[in-house]
Protein backbone atom coordinates (compact mmCIF):
# COMPACT_ATOMS: atom_id res chain seq x y z
CA UNK A 1 0.00 0.00 0.00
CA UNK A 2 1.23 3.48 -0.81
CA UNK A 3 1.85 6.21 1.76
CA UNK A 4 -0.14 9.42 1.36
CA UNK A 5 0.07 13.14 2.06
CA UNK A 6 -3.11 15.23 1.91
CA UNK A 7 -2.39 18.93 1.53
CA UNK A 8 -5.43 21.11 2.07
CA UNK A 9 -8.70 19.70 3.34
CA UNK A 10 -11.39 21.20 1.17
CA UNK A 11 -14.43 19.21 0.09
CA UNK A 12 -12.45 17.03 -2.30
CA UNK A 13 -9.57 16.54 0.14
CA UNK A 14 -11.97 15.44 2.85
CA UNK A 15 -13.73 13.05 0.47
CA UNK A 16 -10.37 11.53 -0.47
CA UNK A 17 -9.44 11.26 3.21
CA UNK A 18 -12.67 9.42 3.96
CA UNK A 19 -12.01 6.92 1.18
CA UNK A 20 -8.34 6.42 2.04
CA UNK A 21 -9.11 5.80 5.71
CA UNK A 22 -11.01 2.70 4.61
CA UNK A 23 -7.70 1.37 3.28
CA UNK A 24 -4.93 2.72 5.48
CA UNK A 25 -3.98 5.11 8.27
CA UNK A 26 -0.57 5.80 6.72
CA UNK A 27 -1.61 9.35 5.89
CA UNK A 28 -0.05 12.76 6.56
CA UNK A 29 -2.52 15.67 6.87
CA UNK A 30 -1.32 19.23 6.28
CA UNK A 31 -3.65 22.24 6.46
CA UNK A 32 -3.79 25.74 7.97
CA UNK A 33 -6.86 24.83 10.02
CA UNK A 34 -5.55 23.38 13.27
CA UNK A 35 -8.99 22.43 14.57
CA UNK A 36 -9.76 20.51 11.40
CA UNK A 37 -6.56 18.47 11.23
CA UNK A 38 -6.62 17.73 14.96
CA UNK A 39 -9.97 16.02 14.42
CA UNK A 40 -8.11 13.22 12.65
CA UNK A 41 -5.01 12.96 14.85
CA UNK A 42 -5.90 9.54 16.27
CA UNK A 43 -6.75 8.10 12.85
CA UNK A 44 -3.73 9.02 10.73
CA UNK A 45 0.05 8.94 10.88
CA UNK A 46 0.80 12.67 11.17
CA UNK A 47 -1.23 15.90 11.38
CA UNK A 48 0.32 19.36 11.07
CA UNK A 49 -1.27 22.80 11.01
CA UNK A 50 1.17 24.74 8.83
CA UNK A 51 1.44 27.31 6.07
CA UNK A 52 1.60 24.88 3.17
CA UNK A 53 2.83 27.62 0.82
CA UNK A 54 6.13 27.82 2.70
CA UNK A 55 8.28 25.45 0.67
CA UNK A 56 10.85 24.81 3.40
CA UNK A 57 8.19 24.00 6.01
CA UNK A 58 6.15 21.86 3.64
CA UNK A 59 9.10 19.78 2.49
CA UNK A 60 10.24 19.33 6.09
CA UNK A 61 6.82 18.03 7.14
CA UNK A 62 6.49 15.43 4.36
CA UNK A 63 8.34 12.18 5.21
CA UNK A 64 10.68 10.81 2.55
CA UNK A 65 8.65 7.61 2.18
CA UNK A 66 5.52 9.42 0.94
CA UNK A 67 4.80 8.34 -2.64
CA UNK A 68 1.33 9.82 -3.30
CA UNK A 69 -0.11 13.25 -2.56
CA UNK A 70 -3.51 14.90 -2.86
CA UNK A 71 -3.72 18.70 -3.15
CA UNK A 72 -6.95 20.62 -2.45
CA UNK A 73 -6.33 24.31 -1.82
CA UNK A 74 -9.63 25.70 -3.01
CA UNK A 75 -10.04 28.14 -5.88
CA UNK A 76 -6.55 29.66 -5.74
CA UNK A 77 -4.91 28.03 -8.74
CA UNK A 78 -1.62 29.83 -8.04
CA UNK A 79 -1.34 28.06 -4.68
CA UNK A 80 -2.06 24.67 -6.24
CA UNK A 81 0.62 25.28 -8.88
CA UNK A 82 3.17 26.17 -6.20
CA UNK A 83 2.41 23.09 -4.10
CA UNK A 84 2.53 20.85 -7.17
CA UNK A 85 5.99 22.12 -8.09
CA UNK A 86 7.17 21.56 -4.50
CA UNK A 87 5.90 17.98 -4.57
CA UNK A 88 7.49 17.39 -7.96
CA UNK A 89 10.85 18.44 -6.50
CA UNK A 90 10.34 15.86 -3.75
CA UNK A 91 9.93 13.23 -6.50
CA UNK A 92 6.53 12.10 -5.26
CA UNK A 93 5.29 9.64 -7.86
CA UNK A 94 1.54 10.33 -7.79
CA UNK A 95 0.28 13.89 -7.39
CA UNK A 96 -3.49 14.40 -7.49
CA UNK A 97 -4.60 18.02 -7.70
CA UNK A 98 -8.06 19.56 -7.64
CA UNK A 99 -8.86 21.98 -10.47
CA UNK A 100 -11.91 23.94 -11.54
CA UNK A 101 -11.48 23.98 -15.31
CA UNK A 102 -9.76 22.10 -18.11
CA UNK A 103 -7.43 25.07 -18.57
CA UNK A 104 -6.31 24.86 -14.95
CA UNK A 105 -5.89 21.13 -15.38
CA UNK A 106 -3.52 21.58 -18.33
CA UNK A 107 -1.37 23.99 -16.32
CA UNK A 108 -1.23 21.69 -13.31
CA UNK A 109 -0.29 18.73 -15.49
CA UNK A 110 2.51 20.74 -17.07
CA UNK A 111 4.09 21.44 -13.67
CA UNK A 112 3.90 17.87 -12.39
CA UNK A 113 0.37 16.78 -11.50
CA UNK A 114 -0.17 13.15 -12.51
CA UNK A 115 -3.95 13.24 -11.94
CA UNK A 116 -6.11 16.36 -12.26
CA UNK A 117 -9.73 16.11 -11.17
CA UNK A 118 -12.83 18.25 -11.18
CA UNK A 119 -13.87 16.96 -7.79
CA UNK A 120 -17.06 15.59 -6.38
CA UNK A 121 -17.76 12.56 -4.26
CA UNK A 122 -17.69 10.16 -7.20
CA UNK A 123 -14.39 11.57 -8.44
CA UNK A 124 -12.84 10.77 -5.08
CA UNK A 125 -14.09 7.18 -5.30
CA UNK A 126 -12.62 6.83 -8.79
CA UNK A 127 -9.24 8.45 -8.12
CA UNK A 128 -8.53 6.85 -4.74
CA UNK A 129 -8.05 3.29 -6.06
CA UNK A 130 -5.87 4.47 -8.96
CA UNK A 131 -3.33 6.00 -6.60
CA UNK A 132 -3.71 3.31 -3.93
CA UNK A 133 -2.88 0.31 -6.12
CA UNK A 134 0.16 0.27 -8.39
CA UNK A 135 -1.28 -2.01 -11.06
CA UNK A 136 -4.36 0.11 -11.83
CA UNK A 137 -4.15 2.63 -14.67
CA UNK A 138 -7.83 3.47 -14.99
CA UNK A 139 -11.03 2.62 -13.19
CA UNK A 140 -14.52 3.09 -14.64
CA UNK A 141 -17.37 2.17 -12.27
CA UNK A 142 -20.49 0.94 -14.04
CA UNK A 143 -22.57 0.45 -10.90
CA UNK A 144 -22.14 0.02 -7.16
CA UNK A 145 -20.80 -3.49 -7.79
CA UNK A 146 -19.35 -3.65 -11.32
CA UNK A 147 -16.53 -1.82 -13.07
CA UNK A 148 -14.22 -1.85 -16.07
CA UNK A 149 -10.55 -1.22 -15.38
CA UNK A 150 -7.17 -0.95 -17.09
CA UNK A 151 -4.54 -2.80 -15.12
CA UNK A 152 -0.95 -3.80 -15.69
CA UNK A 153 -0.43 -7.51 -16.04
CA UNK A 154 0.68 -8.98 -12.72
CA UNK A 155 4.14 -10.53 -12.64
CA UNK A 156 2.53 -13.85 -11.68
CA UNK A 157 0.88 -13.93 -15.13
CA UNK A 158 4.01 -13.20 -17.20
CA UNK A 159 5.14 -16.17 -19.26
CA UNK A 160 1.84 -17.99 -18.75
CA UNK A 161 -0.98 -18.41 -21.24
CA UNK A 162 -4.58 -17.24 -21.06
CA UNK A 163 -5.58 -20.86 -20.65
CA UNK A 164 -3.15 -21.43 -17.77
CA UNK A 165 -4.10 -18.31 -15.84
CA UNK A 166 -7.84 -18.68 -16.53
CA UNK A 167 -8.67 -15.32 -15.01
CA UNK A 168 -12.42 -15.85 -15.31
CA UNK A 169 -12.43 -19.11 -13.36
CA UNK A 170 -9.74 -18.32 -10.81
CA UNK A 171 -10.30 -14.62 -10.16
CA UNK A 172 -13.84 -13.89 -11.42
CA UNK A 173 -12.59 -11.33 -13.96
CA UNK A 174 -13.23 -11.13 -17.69
CA UNK A 175 -10.40 -9.94 -19.94
CA UNK A 176 -12.01 -7.77 -22.61
CA UNK A 177 -8.87 -6.75 -24.51
CA UNK A 178 -5.11 -6.28 -24.20
CA UNK A 179 -2.71 -3.53 -25.25
CA UNK A 180 0.99 -2.85 -24.83
CA UNK A 181 2.10 -0.11 -22.43
CA UNK A 182 3.51 1.99 -25.27
CA UNK A 183 0.35 1.64 -27.39
CA UNK A 184 -3.01 3.38 -27.10
CA UNK A 185 -5.21 0.89 -28.90
CA UNK A 186 -6.49 -2.34 -27.39
CA UNK A 187 -6.91 -5.53 -29.39
CA UNK A 188 -9.05 -8.58 -28.72
CA UNK A 189 -7.22 -11.77 -27.81
CA UNK A 190 -9.11 -14.90 -28.77
CA UNK A 191 -6.19 -17.32 -28.72
CA UNK A 192 -6.19 -19.25 -25.40
CA UNK A 193 -2.47 -19.92 -25.96
CA UNK A 194 -1.61 -16.21 -25.92
CA UNK A 195 1.33 -15.78 -23.53
CA UNK A 196 1.27 -12.78 -21.21
CA UNK A 197 4.18 -10.33 -21.50
CA UNK A 198 5.52 -7.91 -18.89
CA UNK A 199 4.38 -4.83 -20.83
CA UNK A 200 0.78 -5.99 -21.28
CA UNK A 201 -2.09 -3.83 -20.05
CA UNK A 202 -5.39 -5.64 -19.53
CA UNK A 203 -8.86 -4.20 -19.97
CA UNK A 204 -10.92 -6.20 -17.50
CA UNK A 205 -14.50 -6.29 -16.26
CA UNK A 206 -15.65 -7.56 -12.90
CA UNK A 207 -16.75 -6.62 -9.42
CA UNK A 208 -14.94 -3.85 -7.57
CA UNK A 209 -13.62 -6.25 -4.96
CA UNK A 210 -12.28 -8.73 -7.52
CA UNK A 211 -10.55 -6.01 -9.54
CA UNK A 212 -8.84 -4.64 -6.43
CA UNK A 213 -7.90 -8.08 -5.19
CA UNK A 214 -5.92 -8.53 -8.44
CA UNK A 215 -4.46 -5.01 -8.46
CA UNK A 216 -2.16 -5.35 -5.48
CA UNK A 217 1.60 -5.80 -5.51
CA UNK A 218 1.16 -9.28 -4.09
CA UNK A 219 -1.49 -11.18 -5.98
CA UNK A 220 -4.46 -12.06 -3.80
CA UNK A 221 -5.88 -15.53 -4.30
CA UNK A 222 -8.70 -15.05 -1.82
CA UNK A 223 -11.28 -12.38 -1.24
CA UNK A 224 -10.07 -11.35 2.21
CA UNK A 225 -10.56 -7.70 1.23
CA UNK A 226 -14.16 -8.18 0.12
CA UNK A 227 -15.71 -6.69 3.25
CA UNK A 228 -13.57 -3.58 2.91
CA UNK A 229 -14.47 -3.08 -0.73
CA UNK A 230 -18.15 -3.77 -0.10
CA UNK A 231 -18.14 -1.10 2.56
CA UNK A 232 -16.11 1.20 0.33
CA UNK A 233 -18.49 1.25 -2.60
CA UNK A 234 -21.87 0.41 -1.10
CA UNK A 235 -21.94 2.93 1.73
CA UNK A 236 -22.43 6.63 1.35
Amino acid sequence: MKRFALIGLGDFGLSMLKELLKLTNNIVLLDRDRTLVETYRSRVRIVRAIDVLDEFTLCKMIPQDINAAVVDLGVKIESSIMITTFLKKLEIADIVVKAYSAEQGHILSSVGATHVVLPDREAAKKVTPMIAFDLLFNFMPLSAQLAIAEMAVHEDYVGRTLREVDVRKNFSLNIIAIRKRDAEDFCFINDPEYCFEANDVLLVAGSHKDIYAQSQDKLAHTHSFSDCFKQWFLTS
